[in-house]
């Protein structure tokens, strides 16, 4: 059966978000169909004994001496015995699609030292349970991108304040746009970090903070071009996912606007 036309279908049963392009909208969601149309394809083929690996495909899938040695005399039919495979170690969290989350446990008075941890999400996979030990649970999150690191900064204050909605937290956190609420809170908080915790922050992260702190609001229409431009490829696989027609059309919607939240501001 044919993937549904979903670029059809969102253009009948909901609106184009306001200020984004709507030849870039419908670009998108016309991308998805034919990509995962493609994807239907690739598997028939691979199903076929005239099919024929590429090199590419060989090195990627029989990633290790043994593997090789098997497919090199392997005849059509044949099934390799995974006994000897190796997989992501069960310990550690990764933030890789097609390798399920692990529930990280953490004890009072423990050190948790994250090496890449990208943004906070890990946080949210984590379990503090109680011990014979006391003190807090201390986080120490190790990466390469300065963005990531300083973004983590201004999160950790907003949640420290309690004054700030959960709802601006994941504003800031996964949304393109905002509401009026969430850049007065998020402008809170990196006004109390320029304020209190300069000296502790490296001067090349501190750059990002402070470039935040001394630039004004933008503009809906240019926060969905920058947004719709940044994810052209990103999301063409993963519409098709939902077992209800009702949630990818939802998906397609924060995609295509980048409002995570939308029943809030109306």
């Amino acid at each position: 059966h044919d993937l549904p036309k979903l670029h059809e279908i969102y253009a009948k049963r909901r609106q184009y978000p306001y200020g984004a392009d709507i030849a870039k909208c419908k670009e998108i969601l016309w991308r998805a169909y034919e990509h995962g149309r493609t994807l239907k394809g690739t598997e028939t083929n691979l199903l076929t004994p005239e099919y024929t690996l590429s090199q590419g495909d060989v090195l990627k899938r029989c990633n290790g001496p043994g593997k090789l040695k098997w497919f090199a005399s392997a005849q059509y039919g044949d099934i390799y015995d995974m006994e000897d495979a190796t997989g992501y170690p069960g310990d550690f969290f990764h933030s890789f699609s097609n390798c399920p989350d692990s529930n990280i446990i953490m004890y009072p008075g423990q050190v948790h030292i994250a090496v890449g941890f990208c943004d906070l999400n890990v946080l949210t996979k984590c379990s503090v349970k109680l011990s014979n030990k006391s003190g807090p649970v201390r986080f120490v999150g190790v990466d390469s991108s300065l963005f990531a690191i300083a973004k983590s900064i201004v999160i950790c204050e907003m949640l420290e304040n309690e004054a700030i909605a959960a709802e601006s937290i994941l504003e800031v956190w996964y949304s393109a746009t905002w509401t009026k609420e969430t850049s007065a809170d998020f402008r809170t908080a990196i006004a109390e970090i320029v304020k209190t915790k300069r000296d502790a922050i490296a001067d090349d992260v501190f750059e990002y903070i402070e470039h935040w702190f001394r630039s004004g609001d933008v503009s809906v229409k240019k926060a969905r071009k920058l947004w719709l431009e940044s994810l052209m490829r990103s999301y063409s696989t993963k519409f098709f996912n939902f077992k209800s027609m009702e949630d990818t059309l939802d998906f397609a919607e924060y995609v295509l606007s980048g409002d995570l939240i939308r029943e809030r501001g109306k």
